[in-house]
């Protein structure tokens, strides 16, 4: 998702910059600032029966308010694609509120196949 983020041009830090900070028992408000970003994105992963259950929230590091949430309940047949569908959601939204273009829409998936 990193890469689909910086490639629609919003400025990423990496997941081991913040969780490194997050394992000194840095709060959420703290690492933002450590990190001089403006927004958090945090997530969890669920696997029930054969299912993702992908929860994502933007949160704001100046109050910590969340700013926009998103639970995607799929299949596990193409993670791939629910990857890239993520990190589309979360450019589009981060371009929006900062103002600049839309990221692009839906690319076509070349296979279903998880093992592909």
């Amino acid at each position: 998702m990193t890469r689909a983020r910086s490639k629609a041009g919003v400025r990423v830090i990496g997941r081991s910059s913040a969780g490194a900070l997050q394992s000194r028992g840095m709060d959420e408000s703290a690492i933002a600032r450590a990190l001089g970003v403006g927004s958090l994105l945090t997530g969890s992963v669920q696997r029930p029966a054969g299912q993702a259950r992908v929860n994502v929230s933007l949160v704001s590091a100046t109050d910590g308010a969340v700013t926009w949430t998103e639970k995607y309940d799929r299949p596990l047949t193409n993670v791939v694609a629910l990857q890239d569908q993520i990190a589309r959601a979360v450019a589009t939204r981060l371009l929006g509120a900062l103002g600049g273009v839309r990221a692009a829409g839906p690319t076509s998936v070349e296979t279903t196949d998880p093992e592909a």
